[in-house]
């Protein structure tokens, strides 16, 4: 990211070890200036055997972020204020705290759990999704 612009994808180097940094590329012509440039990468979390298993993380992880992120903040920008460590540590620090939390965001979860693109996919509102044209490969005459 340069200054307050997109998120822009970067080109990655080849991946030596799962525990090495990998160099990143991207091409840019700046003009002379100061800029802001912001790299996001990601960190493990943790590691699942399951399907079942990762449902159950993300639920309690989600439920940490909705108890204690601002109003508004989005995940990313909410790990970077607390740090990945602190969500580590409400997730793993007690055994029981994937449980927990992973119920408790099912619970609130329980009572309203509207899918608008479900909805979607099913026809509703499929007016607001009509192509704009319909595009054919062209026929070329000998």
């Amino acid at each position: 990211q340069i200054d307050d612009g997109p998120w822009q994808e970067a080109t990655l180097a080849e991946d030596v070890t799962d525990d090495s940094w990998r160099q990143w590329l991207l091409e840019w012509d700046p003009t002379p200036g100061l800029y802001l440039i912001k790299v996001r990468a990601t960190d493990l979390l943790c590691k699942v055997e399951t399907e079942e298993q990762a449902m159950e993380v993300c639920a309690a992880f989600i439920q940490l972020y909705r108890e204690q992120a601002h109003y508004l903040e989005r995940t990313a920008p909410w790990i970077e204020r607390v740090g990945l460590d602190h969500v580590k540590a409400g997730l793993f620090d007690d055994p029981d705290s994937i449980r927990k939390l992973a119920a408790k965001f099912r619970y609130s979860q329980s009572f309203m759990q509207d899918d608008p693109w479900a909805k979607r996919a099913a026809g509703e509102d499929s007016e607001l999704h009509q192509h704009l044209a319909e595009v054919r490969p062209m026929e070329f005459v000998a």
